[in-house]
């Protein structure tokens, strides 16, 4: 049985670091993309530029004679500002990232695993249904990249290429917490975070990664067009504090 090869983009930290981890635990092969190469498996790859993409997929498909799964989850937030301080560089580079990247990956891509029935998966948001106010760049690529999938899933389909989208929520672990806070969040914010979303507490980078390894294996084969939402109920409306279940009673 042919081992499966699993690109991740933006693989040096956060959601794609751990989507790495989980895969190779379970028998599979990792290979990442990230402007930051290390020496797990990563390589130093802009995937906003299609000679970059086109040679890092090629250098992959050479060392490892196959992809099966490709899950970019490279990401930038942008700068916080309204839209009127938003320039034009600045909104460029988010939609290059999150947009651009999956255009690239899916013209590159798809061909590639067309012929082992694989997965592109991008990781989206559910800002992407909302909007952000504080980051409307974010918010817009992260629309674009949803609606390519779901504008891919069909014609993709036809070649046994199955393509998906999750939807996180808050996440914790991620180097976007740590661009927007340099210094955390506080121990009152976490609580009133976790309080917020029905769960009781925010996503971690572990909570996305599972969630992108099984739609990225054999058991979700039949699964496309879809956008699974990874977010503990944060983006459920009309949240509220009512019980359906009974406490349970010490008797």
């Amino acid at each position: 049985m042919n081992t499966r090869v699993m690109v991740v983009t933006g693989a040096a930290s956060g959601i794609g670091a751990d989507c790495m981890r989980l895969w190779r635990e379970r028998g599979g092969v990792a290979a990442g993309l990230d402007l930051d190469g290390t020496d797990d498996g990563v390589i130093a790859c802009d995937v906003t530029s299609e000679d970059a993409v086109i040679k890092a997929l090629d250098e992959i498909v050479g060392a490892h004679g196959r992809i099966d799964a490709i899950v970019h989850c490279a990401g930038v937030l942008g700068p916080q500002k309204p839209l009127v301080e938003v320039t034009v560089d600045d909104w460029d580079r988010v939609m290059a990232v999150h947009a651009g990247a999956g255009f690239l990956l899916a013209k590159h891509g798809i061909p590639l695993l067309a012929d082992n029935a694989g997965a592109l998966l991008y990781i989206g948001s559910i800002v992407a249904r909302d909007g952000s106010p504080s980051h409307p760049a974010y918010a817009a690529a992260k629309a674009a990249l949803t609606n390519l999938a779901k504008s891919l899933a069909s014609p993709a389909g036809r070649h046994r290429v199955r393509v998906n989208v999750i939807s996180p929520g808050s996440v914790v672990g991620t180097r976007f917490l740590a661009e927007e806070r340099p210094d955390g969040l506080s121990i009152v914010e976490l609580a009133g975070l976790a309080a917020s979303i029905p769960l009781g507490r925010a996503g971690t980078v572990t909570d996305i990664a599972e969630t992108a390894c099984f739609l990225a294996s054999s058991a979700a084969r039949h699964i496309t067009g879809a956008d699974i939402v990874v977010d503990g109920g944060e983006g459920l409306p009309n949240r509220g504090t009512g019980h359906i279940v009974r406490p349970r009673r010490n008797t």
